[in-house]
């Protein structure tokens, strides 16, 4: 699944770089209080869920009303591991962060996307995470129907102390 990469925003490879632009557009989606944000990844091993800042970000985030965090993966095996205190953090959010998980899709379908109403990023997995932000209504469209297609495929995850999160 890979519509075409024709972003106007600001590209970027590697994994420094993704994790650069991925804290700045989930900053900027949170100060500007969007309601939705929609994360896919097929195990967000690679994502910076544990900054500190973003941490605090998403907390003062989430007491405001109407507040979805949306994060749809392959399996969530390694957020333990990797992000013990984004763990922490939906543990006590668990009402805002929505987690499905979807097994039976091959982990070579899953693009790295953030999605908002208006802006996001889309990547491809690690290790070479290649990608843009986006910026305009027709990626922000054609992302958010890739994210449907799998979502569609995924079954709703359980609360994070039943998930092992």
């Amino acid at each position: 699944m890979t519509p075409d990469a024709g972003g106007e925003g600001g590209r970027f490879t590697g994994l420094r770089e993704f994790r650069e632009v991925a804290l700045q557009v989930l900053h900027d989606a949170l100060a500007a209080g969007q309601p939705d944000i929609l994360l896919l990844d097929a195990d967000f091993a690679a994502w910076p869920l544990d900054d500190a800042g973003l941490l605090q970000a998403l907390t003062r985030w989430a007491r405001a009303p109407q507040r979805r965090l949306h994060l749809l993966a392959r399996h969530y095996e390694e957020l333990p591991r990797r992000h013990p205190r984004f763990v922490h953090w939906r543990d006590l959010f668990a009402h805002v962060a929505l987690c499905r998980a979807a097994p039976g899709v091959d982990a070579s379908e899953f693009p790295v996307l953030v999605l908002t109403r208006s802006t996001g990023l889309y990547a491809t997995a690690p290790p070479s995470c290649r990608g843009y932000k986006l910026v305009t209504e027709a990626d922000l469209r054609t992302w958010r129907e890739v994210f449907d297609a799998i979502s569609q495929r995924s079954e709703e995850a359980s609360p994070g102390h039943s998930l092992g999160l």
